[in-house]
């Protein structure tokens, strides 16, 4: 219910901030209501994925601030770039938990697989051909040792039980599955540098322009690495005052009119 009313309110305030060309986005938003459609967006609220037209009317609001065509180009592109890289988060993410749960259900049966986790349990570590059989997926099917279980009991408790006041980090780590997809897992968060460095071709001035795309991008990329249902609703929020707050200034158009002087 409460997505319901959201994307109302959000389409009633679209409707009453665009003075022209207005029809487009409030048509796709009252779309979105509609049960099969908001049951999909359910759906990626759920997974924390952000769904792709939410990104292409994004893009498009966003583009409607700015005048010069090739500043339009620009956001577009750095729109697909944020779009490609949440596909990217989505399918790391959803990588680990799935591990996470097999790893589990092994647990249950006293078994366990070796070099499924990257410098994890000691008895894997002791191989000096640990770190490549993780790379290569080379991995085998092993009884506990007593070593073993320890490392696996304490994965299992922070997986199902409350965190503790002072974690060990490793088997955090490993519980949230930061250890079981990939090494050096935290470079796929480098397209955010390059979604600043592009944004800078936007515009050069200091206005309020620049700094109302910097606030609408930073959401944006907060929402991609913080990963939970409130940012994504936040961004939304904010992407409405940004453009309301422009259009105090000067007149904002989703479609620039056509010029017949």
């Amino acid at each position: 219910m409460f997505i319901y009313l959201f994307h109302l309110i959000l389409g009633i305030f679209y409707l009453s901030m665009f003075p022209s060309n207005i029809f487009l986005i409030g048509f796709i938003y009252f779309v979105f209501l509609i049960p099969a459609l908001h049951r999909s967006i359910i759906y990626y609220l759920l997974e924390f994925k952000i769904p792709p037209w939410t990104i292409v009317m994004k893009c498009f609001v966003h583009m409607s601030l700015f005048s010069n065509f090739h500043q339009k180009v620009n956001i577009m592109f750095i729109w697909m770039l944020i779009y490609v890289w949440n596909d990217l988060l989505y399918v790391v993410r959803h990588a680990e938990k799935r591990l996470s749960k097999i790893d589990s259900l092994l647990y249950e049966h006293n078994m366990r697989i070796s070099h499924l986790y990257i410098d994890t349990y000691s008895d894997d570590i002791t191989n000096r051909f640990h770190t490549h059989l993780f790379d290569t997926n080379r991995m085998y099917w092993f009884d506990k040792t007593e070593e073993s279980n320890k490392t696996s009991l304490g994965i299992h408790n922070y997986r199902n039980i409350v965190e503790p006041t002072q974690p060990d980090n490793t088997m955090l780590n490993a519980a949230k599955g930061y250890t079981i997809f990939i090494r050096n897992r935290y470079i796929i968060c480098l397209p955010a540098l390059f979604v600043f460095v592009y944004s800078g071709f936007i515009d050069f001035r200091w206005n309020y322009l620049t700094l109302l795309n910097m606030l609408i991008l930073c959401t944006e990329l907060l929402v991609l690495v913080l990963n939970t249902r409130q940012f994504y609703i936040t961004s939304n929020i904010l992407l409405v005052l940004c453009i309301f707050l422009a259009n105090q200034v000067e007149t904002v158009y989703l479609i620039q009119p056509i010029n017949t002087e």
